[in-house]
């Protein structure tokens, strides 16, 4: 019985304790106005940076060749839109996104600072052919050909009949090419 009695009051000591340690501020550890600061030379890796990816110098070919690749992923990503024909001349002109290419002129540049030059060699009805010109001006080995679709596509198709249910003779039918 006396145990009884002892034990509530043996907890409320430890808790006591316990409660006067957690609010004891040396017991959370280094405070911030008890920081050192901590002197770190150039040569060090700093942990809490994104690791920096070593710089190799390009030589003049390389930067060449991703110059040429990046031309090509520009051109490539930009769409046909348009396609006329000058019947006075004969010729043919199609809109690559914002540039007008016509057969033998030069392509504007599509980089900034851009040192490559490109002349359009052919325009069909399936493709615009491009070749790179060297420093003298004539046409290179490496060719670009773009393709030119301007056929209608459906991108999109809104929710209709179930395919079950035959559409009424004059509905119009949705068609994509899948």
């Amino acid at each position: 019985m006396k145990l009884l009695a002892i034990l509530p009051t043996v907890l409320l000591v430890l808790s006591t304790a316990r409660a006067q340690q957690d609010s004891d501020p040396a017991s959370v550890g280094v405070l911030p106005d008890q920081r050192q600061p901590a002197d770190v030379r150039a040569q060090e890796r700093n942990p809490f940076s994104k690791e920096e990816s070593k710089v190799i110098a390009a030589t003049p070919e390389d930067d060449k060749e991703s110059e040429e690749n990046r031309i090509r992923r520009s051109l490539m990503k930009l769409a046909v839109v348009g396609r006329t024909h000058d019947v006075a001349t004969g010729s043919w002109k199609v809109m690559l996104g914002g540039l007008i290419l016509e057969k033998g002129r030069n392509v504007p540049p599509v980089l900034k600072g851009q040192t490559e030059v490109l002349r359009v060699a052919e325009i069909t009805d399936h493709s615009v052919e491009l070749v790179w010109l060297d420093k003298s001006g004539e046409p290179d080995a490496r060719r670009l050909a773009i393709p030119i679709d301007l056929a209608p596509h459906v991108h999109s198709a809104l929710a209709g009949p179930a395919e079950s249910e035959a559409p009424a003779p004059n509905e119009p039918q949705v068609i994509t090419n899948q």
